[in-house]
């Protein structure tokens, strides 16, 4: 099938993919940005529990997911060289 613009579709998709133009996603990005940076400044005057800062916390936030991932690979690799 062809979409208006004489290009081919996918096979089996619904229709053409919808364009965006630049400046509104410029826009929307931009207000992301400002309201991820409000949020981020002012989030301890609003949620001063959750903004408290916790070292233990904090620390397995950042090695978890590593952990994780290390053991993923790893059972991965060892499956892959026993077949």
């Amino acid at each position: 099938s062809r979409d208006t613009n004489g290009a081919e579709a996918e096979p089996g998709s619904k229709g053409p993919i919808p364009q965006q133009d630049d400046s509104g996603y410029l826009l929307t990005l931009g207000l992301g940005s400002v309201g991820g940076a409000a949020a981020v400044k002012y989030g301890s005057v609003l949620l001063p529990d959750i903004t408290r800062p916790n070292i233990v916390e904090a620390l397995l936030m950042v090695s978890l997911p590593m952990a994780v991932a290390a053991l993923i690979l790893l059972k991965l690799s060892s499956t892959s060289t026993q077949d």
